[in-house]
């Protein structure tokens, strides 16, 4: 099951800081000078981590919806600039493997250039200041060419080519996945919850993130639960609860904060929570180790559910076990 594997933070969506991907290194007939990509924050040097700042995020978001060739749609990327200082977008690089099944139609604001970095990496330029407490939100605008399932990395690179933060984006052009698409009205005890499922409502949104590297039985994986409340009311979250085609590779050993307690409920593993979500981002932590399982890719839903079950929020999360 995977209803919401185009959120924008996928789902990913959304690690904070996170940097990754392949190699990014230019093409030697392009010119003389290599791009090269900063690796996941725990491995990098010290003077890396100097030159990324600390409190500068990224998300990036694409509609939940299957297209058809010819359909146009729009992806955002959300940069947050939450320190005092100015700093600078420099590029913003997306993956071929996502980028060859549209045609990007129009970029606001638009790049100062774009080429492609080599066969994997196209770069967007835009040198383009994001000053203190503010943020910027470019917006993509793409035609669909053709159908199947994609994904690709978007990386934002702040200050230097060198220093890039991470999000994922995924496309659903594939027709015979239609059926993820359908409002879903649960009436049996395991849902209090009756209506149609959102990723968000004018207030309250939900990204899931976390290790995508690939792991082996007995590793250690850790995800990442984002809720935003953007409204002036606090809600308070009673449960997430993560679908057995996930849950099944992994044991959880620890959430952050502490569950109240978790249980089985057919398909669903729930686990129960009495948190205010008082502020605007509100990080629920799951450290787990993957079970003895045969090599593959694990996905599956995580619903997050707040005001004594009346409301539901849908994400999406996946595992690659080797």
């Amino acid at each position: 099951m995977k209803y919401n594997k185009f959120l924008f933070v996928l789902l990913l969506s959304m690690t904070l800081a996170a940097c990754g991907g392949g190699e990014k290194e230019a093409d030697d007939t392009d010119d003389d000078t290599e791009k090269v990509e900063v690796e996941d924050s725990s491995d990098t040097t010290s003077s890396d981590k100097e030159k990324i700042p600390t409190d500068f995020t990224i998300y990036s978001s694409s509609p939940y919806e299957l297209f058809e060739i010819g359909d146009e749609f729009e992806f955002t990327l959300d940069l947050y600039n939450d320190t005092s200082d100015d700093h600078e977008l420099k590029t913003v690089d997306i993956q071929n493997e996502f980028l060859d099944a549209v045609e990007i139609v129009s970029i606001d604001p638009e790049p100062s250039d774009q080429y492609e970095l080599n066969d994997e990496w196209t770069t967007f330029e835009f040198d383009q200041v994001i000053d203190g407490r503010t943020d910027m939100v470019i917006t993509f605008t793409a035609e669909v060419l053709e159908e199947g399932e994609f994904y690709g990395d978007i990386e934002a690179c702040i200050n230097s080519v060198n220093t890039c933060l991470n999000d994922f984006l995924s496309l659903d052009s594939d027709p015979e996945n239609a059926f993820y698409y359908d409002d879903y009205d649960y009436d049996d005890e395991a849902y209090v919850y009756d209506g149609e499922y959102a990723f968000g409502d004018s207030d309250l949104y939900v990204y899931v993130g976390g290790d995508f590297d690939e792991k082996r039985s007995g590793d250690s994986f850790e995800f990442q639960v984002e809720i935003d409340n953007y409204g002036a009311d606090t809600q308070n979250l009673n449960e997430i609860r993560i679908h057995e085609d996930f849950a099944s590779t992994f044991e959880v050993t620890a959430t952050e904060p502490a569950s109240t307690g978790n249980r089985v409920e057919g398909e669903w593993t729930i686990f129960e929570f009495e948190v205010p979500l008082a502020d605007q981002t509100n990080i629920i932590s799951f450290t787990s180790t993957i079970a003895d399982v045969q090599s593959g890719y694990y996905e599956g839903d995580i619903e997050v559910c707040m005001d004594e079950l009346d409301t539901c929020l849908l994400d999406y999360m996946f595992v690659n076990v080797e």
